[in-house]
């Protein structure tokens, strides 16, 4: 395993899930939703499984899957925000079950009521200053490939523009990868706060067939 995240001391609060690494964790649609219902419990999940360094896991419904990786790269606005209303944040450990691959959920929230409910940003950085893709990348819980960033410069000066962008944050220089070779993308979510922040709602690492997910990683003050 190649990704690396820093871990965080979970509470009993909201501000639990603010900055860790998620990894993606895929099961059936009504056994999310059972488990959202009852907000904790054991769910069996389906092949890619990745343990997760922080024992937490953003689970989304089969009929998602990886493919919320073609979701962030294409900008669909509207699949994400049902990927993040029908998946769930969920803190608990990864154990082997009579039918395989079992999270044992200790408690859970869906992406979009932890957003809703005031999630903070992990951290604040002045637009003012020197080298602003240099500091974010620089950044400790966005470090969480071995090979990748968050940001490139066009990835960072898409987020500066848009009212809301969805897509490839960064991506490798075409003159490394073949010296390289193939390294996936970083995909990102954010939203100017008027004249004020950008903020950074997501990003989603991914190397190999694993797939980190931070929500509220970072607001860009203007």
């Amino acid at each position: 395993m190649h990704l690396v995240s820093a871990r965080r001391q979970a509470t009993d609060t909201v501000s639990s899930f603010a900055g860790l690494a998620f990894s993606l964790a895929i099961a059936d649609a009504d056994a999310i939703q059972a488990l959202r219902e009852a907000g904790h419990g054991r769910v069996t999940l389906a092949a890619p499984y990745h343990m997760s360094d922080d024992n937490a896991y953003l689970i989304v419904p089969d009929d998602i899957g990886l493919e919320v990786i073609d979701i962030l790269r294409d900008g669909d606005h509207e699949l994400l925000h049902e990927t993040l209303r029908d998946g769930l944040l969920a803190l608990g450990q990864l154990e082997r079950g009579d039918d395989g691959m079992e999270l044992h959920v200790e408690r859970c929230q869906s992406p979009q009521s932890v957003l809703a409910s005031g999630l903070p940003y992990a951290a604040r950085l002045e637009l003012d200053g020197e080298d602003l893709e240099r500091r974010i990348n620089q950044l400790g819980h966005l470090q969480c490939t071995t090979l990748s960033a968050c940001v490139s410069d066009d990835g960072l000066e898409q987020m500066l523009r848009e009212e809301e962008f969805v897509g490839v944050s960064w991506s490798l220089d075409p003159d490394l990868v073949k010296r390289l070779g193939n390294v996936d993308p970083t995909y990102a979510w954010s939203r100017r706060q008027g004249q004020d922040a950008v903020n950074v709602e997501l990003v989603v690492f991914t190397e190999d067939d694993e797939i980190v997910a931070l929500l509220r990683p970072l607001q860009i003050a203007l």
